[in-house]
């Protein structure tokens, strides 16, 4: 009677599991602090109730052909355990991750993935 229990409750948690909606990001914003190389980006998270995401930003300088900068000097939203939510909002250091470059054609790309670990 256990083992069936235990098997049903697996299959569940599997079939649960390929039903779960992938995190949903939404209205991203992202603009640079005139006179310095902090870019402010906002955004909205969808997630699944009851769940977390990892949040990660990379940076386009070629108008979203390639994404070839991961941004790491971040704070805010980002990273491990981000909850859903509207007007969520990174601050992105981008001397310390992409320094002495310029571009008029620069994107922000925000990736969430559930679990802890970037995609």
């Amino acid at each position: 009677m256990k083992t069936r229990l235990l098997l049903l409750s697996m299959v569940c948690s599997l079939v649960n599991s390929l039903y779960a909606a992938p995190p949903s990001v939404t209205s991203v914003v992202a603009s640079q602090r005139t006179g310095t190389k902090l870019v402010d980006v906002t955004y909205n998270l969808a997630l699944d109730p009851g769940q977390t995401a990892f949040v990660e930003l990379w940076f386009s300088p070629d108008n979203g052909l390639t994404f070839p900068v991961r941004c790491t000097a971040i704070s805010g939203d980002v990273n491990a355990s981000v909850s859903a939510g509207a007007g969520k909002s990174v601050v992105w250091n981008a001397e310390a991750d992409w320094d002495q470059q310029f571009t008029n054609n620069g994107k922000i790309r925000v990736i969430a993935t559930y679990g802890n670990q970037p995609s």
